[in-house]
């Protein structure tokens, strides 16, 4: 079974489906499962995840939110370049993109929001990364900017920031 094709498409909550956190075209072409079971941990993360901030940020946003990045199983999350302990690994975390919406716009509306978030990252001022904590575990609400450095390195800002690459 590999990216949940082979189950029915499940809701996470009234607007996510699992197939939007499982689906990965780097997975498809190395032959990656990505698979997430009802009632398993991931589950439950991915329906925190949905329930607690993307539904109320659909609803703020008025437009159906893109999901480009989910759940990564270790492999899945070698390959594409994440941290060694991205929530990803967890299901706790999308990469996302809303409509005409700037990227920038939605981390912020998200930072001054009062959500539950763990973390709210505008990755490159493309698209917004959003994590929730682990269950019983406080929410940090960390908000960074991340960006290139010359050498190409990933560094962080604190706070949402408009930043050219090379700063």
């Amino acid at each position: 079974m590999i990216h949940g094709m082979d189950t029915p498409d499940l809701r996470l909550s009234l607007h996510f489906k699992l197939s939007e956190f499982t689906a990965s075209m780097t997975a498809v072409r190395h032959g990656v499962p990505v698979v997430i079971l009802p009632g398993s941990h991931e589950w439950g993360n991915l329906q925190r995840l949905c329930e607690d901030v993307l539904e109320p940020l659909r609803t703020a946003t008025g437009g159906p939110i893109r999901i480009l990045s989910g759940y990564r199983p270790p492999e899945l999350n070698r390959l594409v370049g994440g941290s060694p302990t991205s929530a990803h690994l967890k299901a706790c975390a999308a990469d996302l993109q809303v409509g005409d919406h700037a990227p920038y716009d939605l981390a912020l509306w998200l930072s001054r929001s009062g959500l539950p978030f763990d973390q709210v990252i505008l990755e490159f001022n493309r698209w917004v990364h959003v994590a929730v904590a682990e269950p019983n575990l406080r929410p940090r609400r960390q908000v960074r900017t991340a960006w290139r450095n010359r050498l190409g390195q990933v560094c962080y800002t604190p706070g949402v920031q408009i930043l050219s690459e090379n700063d």
